[in-house]
């Protein structure tokens, strides 16, 4: 199936089975993902603030990061998807350019300022609580536990304590191989993608992180990447969606591939599904049941350039 949103979608998170999309120039949108093949627009809404780049979910509420702007950051109440409330909005410094939700706290990637940390314990009244500047230009932040993975950029892997989310802590550091744009992480292992591929750091002592393991055939400048049980999806500019098994995460390697006619710049999963969003190709699902063997089921037609599904390149 395929659905034409008005603007370039730019993420798309997964809230059971919705999708909300930050579609740029056309707001955010809610589609209904139930029948893959038929996906069907349920509500939408425009930010006040510039153009949507990323967003997260949790509970009834959507956290949608603007590009810049007053109001960068803004809360939404989707309870009612086909009519979504505007809660809040809150300035942040620097560029907004990924995010990542845990608890009460927003964690967020803004470039030149670093990691930023939003208190939404009421989410009708965010707070920004806290921060760390970094060395590099934060590009993406992902969040497990006590730990939270930063992609910094020129400065590579960043692990930071947030035990204390006012405070945040750097506890280790690595730099990558180039430039780092995108992080996940599973137990003793975080993945990175950017200039170079894609690479696989130890972090079972997060204050020593060290790569040890990298796959060959992963695209230079992969910027999109989703983990599953074992297999970490990677794409980038190329177009090419990679399959990547790590379940010896010493040694990745590449058991299968799909291809679109534009660049891949953010990928998700829910289930046997990979939401893959296209630079101009909109956003594509695909059958991942058998990673070697990767198969398009639907697709939802942004009409533009998109930028994100869930984990990947900023703009």
């Amino acid at each position: 199936g395929v659905f034409d949103s008005p603007g370039s979608a730019n993420r798309a998170a997964l809230y059971g089975s919705l999708a909300i999309l930050a579609d740029w120039t056309g707001g955010v949108r809610v589609v209904d993902i139930s029948h893959p093949a038929n996906p069907l627009e349920v509500g939408s809404f425009i930010t006040r603030a510039a153009d949507p780049i990323d967003l997260a979910l949790a509970g009834r509420y959507a956290y949608v990061l603007n590009n810049s702007g007053v109001q960068a950051l803004q809360v939404f109440d989707v309870a009612d998807p086909a009519n979504p409330v505007f809660m809040a909005g809150l300035d942040i410094p620097g560029e907004g350019l990924g995010l990542d939700v845990q608890d009460t706290h927003l964690y967020l990637a803004a470039d030149d300022a670093g990691m930023l940390v939003v208190d939404v314990s009421d989410p009708a009244h965010p707070v920004l609580a806290g921060g760390l500047d970094t060395l590099g230009y934060a590009q993406e932040v992902f969040v497990d536990g006590h730990l939270a993975y930063l992609a910094d950029g020129q400065a590579g892997l960043l692990v930071v304590d947030i035990l204390d989310p006012a405070h945040p802590i750097q506890l280790g550091a690595a730099p990558g191989a180039g430039f780092t744009r995108n992080v996940a992480a599973s137990g003793d292992y975080a993945y990175t993608v950017g200039e170079v591929g894609f690479q696989v750091y130890n972090v079972a002592d997060p204050a020593n992180p060290m790569i040890v393991a990298q796959e060959p055939s992963a695209t230079i400048w992969s910027c999109a990447l989703a983990l599953g049980l074992h297999t970490a999806y990677v794409s980038g500019w190329d177009g090419i969606l990679r399959a990547v098994d790590i379940s010896n995460p010493l040694a990745p390697v590449q058991v299968g591939t799909w291809s679109m006619p534009d660049s891949i710049t953010r990928v998700s999963l829910s289930g046997n599904v990979a939401w893959v969003a296209g630079d101009i190709g909109g956003v594509r699902a695909i059958n991942t049941a058998d990673p070697t063997s990767l198969v398009e089921a639907a697709s939802y037609d942004t009409a533009g350039q998109v930028d994100a599904a869930e984990a990947g390149c900023g703009m």
